[in-house]
């Protein structure tokens, strides 16, 4: 116990004085040359204090967006197509903490499936540091309501070689919503579920 509470004294020495180094020069009371280029938010008249140390800013700034990233958390907007209808579609984004490639994950395009829905479902409240996620957990909610491979007409997942402006297929606007999220992806993960071949043995 002895040596325990010793090193943490001594770390809590080490770390005192570090942030003591770095925090001086803020304060200190003497300009600097002019033409630094650098401003002071704590004495702006002074401008950067001379004695400064060209890693000043960079220490700063790090500190500062650890901090930030703890303290900001990424944000979710959730959105409904088709509503009230046995269409209907939420769309779950999640924006992370910093900029970065988009995934875009789909579940439920075959209502037989259940394991590709369920599965999506665990997605749609993560916390994001990097990057951004688009989950539609239930692309296909027909099909899931009908607990059938396929939806209103036919199989879904064949219709995405259709035209646009199709009249006579009622899951087009569906399909087109998904080519539309697609287009602004960077991965696309289908979740499907397999059947036909487990053996518990």
């Amino acid at each position: 116990m002895a040596n325990h509470r010793r090193i943490s004294i001594i770390t809590g020495i080490i770390f005192l004085g570090l942030l003591l180094l770095l925090l001086f020069p803020l304060f200190s009371q003497k300009g600097c040359p002019e033409g630094t280029g650098y401003s002071n938010p704590f004495f702006h008249k002074r401008g950067v204090p001379k004695g400064r140390s060209i890693l000043t800013p960079f220490l700063i700034k790090g500190v500062a967006t650890k901090l930030t990233g703890y303290l900001i958390k990424s944000h979710q907007r959730v959105e409904e197509f088709f509503p009230g209808t046995n269409q209907e579609v939420k769309v779950y984004s999640i924006f992370g903490k910093r900029k970065g490639p988009t995934l875009l994950v789909f579940g439920g395009i075959q209502g037989d499936e259940p394991g590709g829905y369920l599965a999506a479902d665990r997605y749609v409240s993560l916390n994001l540091k990097k990057g951004n996620l688009i989950v539609v957990p239930r692309l296909n909610l027909a099909a899931i309501l009908a607990q059938k491979r396929e939806g209103l007409t036919g199989d879904m997942n064949r219709k995405f070689a259709l035209p646009k402006n199709i009249q006579q297929d009622p899951d087009i606007k569906v399909v087109n919503l998904a080519r539309d999220l697609i287009a602004n992806a960077d991965y696309i993960l289908n979740l499907h579920q397999g059947s036909g071949f487990y053996s518990p043995i």
